[in-house]
């Protein structure tokens, strides 16, 4: 998480003080305050981030899930995960 700029890790915590529950882009549109903003600019926090995983850590995917569906994407990260992702956060005090 130290690594990632501040608008991923808002959405990292956003995922995580939701385990388990499915969030949309629209929905992680508006909590990160860029619902005024296109659908590929919200995309292009995570995009960031999945080049980055890929490239430097050689992770083919996230720890998160990712579903398409007729709406758009949505989102859910899984227990396990957000317990880590809270720890770092406190640690960073973010």
């Amino acid at each position: 998480m130290r690594e990632s700029p501040e608008q991923m890790r808002q959405l990292l915590c956003y995922l995580a003080e939701r385990p388990g529950t499915w969030v949309s882009l629209d929905e992680l549109g508006k909590a990160l305050h860029l619902d005024h903003k296109p659908a590929r600019s919200r995309w292009g926090i995570l995009t960031g981030f999945g080049l980055r995983a890929k490239g430097r850590y050689q992770q083919s995917t996230w720890f998160f899930d990712v579903e398409s569906r007729r709406d758009g994407f949505w989102y859910r990260m899984p227990p396990d995960a957000a317990a880590i992702v809270l720890d770092a956060s406190a640690i960073l005090g973010s």
